[in-house]
Formats: structure tokens, C-alpha cells, sequence
């Protein structure tokens, strides 16, 4: 392969990581929350960018990380770390669960600002 040809399916990979995640994300405050409201918006500066997915569900504990036994979250973290992302999952008091997707060394290649209310 040529090197722009190899860029071009990085930034696929890159694109498509970043959709799972984000997929992953919302099926999950969708499925397991009782979520009302969830919040996608994307962050960029000149140390990096990143996406943060929030929702008003019932949050998340790390007990619940690790005792349910579903793979999304481990895919998550995953699909993040390939790409050289961090991923972290944090309370969003005083209800629901922030989910922040971030980057030093590459854009997340994705242009996102919506609101879904349930």
C-alpha cells in the first residue's frame, strides 16, 4: 500500500472504533439506565480532542463493571486503547453516567452535537 492509502484505512478504523464506542454507549444508557435524557457533544483543544456521552439514567458503579457478565464495556475499553484513546466512565451526579472518549494523539474524527430526550 501506498502511505496515503495507508492513512485512509487508519482514519476507517479510527471512524469506525470511535462509532462502536459511541453506539456501545448510548445502547447502553438506552437498555440499562432508565435514561430520560442522553447528550453526545464533542471537545477539542490544542492539547487534543474528545466526545462525552451523558445521560440522567441510574448510573453506574464499578461493582457493576465488573460483576455483569456483558462484553460492551470491556469491547469499549478495548476499541479505545487500539486506537490510543483513553476511556473512562464516571458518575453524572446527581443521576447518570458520563462516558468520556479522549485524545492526545489523533482526532476523533467526528463532528457530533445532538440531543436525544426519551
Amino acid at each position: 500500500m501506498l502511505p496515503r492509502e495507508i492513512n485512509k484505512n487508519w482514519k476507517q478504523r479510527l471512524i469506525y472504533a470511535m462509532n462502536r464506542i459511541m453506539q456501545e454507549a448510548i445502547t447502553n444508557a438506552l437498555k440499562n439506565s432508565n435514561a430520560k435524557e442522553i447528550i453526545v457533544y464533542t471537545e477539542s483543544n490544542m492539547t487534543g480532542s474528545g466526545i462525552k456521552i451523558t445521560d440522567d439514567g441510574t448510573g453506574i458503579k464499578n461493582a457493576d463493571r465488573i460483576q455483569k457478565g456483558g462484553s460492551g464495556l470491556a469491547n469499549m475499553q478495548q476499541r479505545a486503547t487500539e486506537a490510543g484513546w483513553t476511556i473512562a466512565w464516571s458518575a453524572n451526579l446527581p443521576h447518570g453516567t458520563i462516558v468520556h472518549l479522549a485524545s492526545t494523539t489523533n482526532k476523533l474524527y467526528a463532528v457530533v452535537l445532538f440531543i436525544v430526550n426519551l
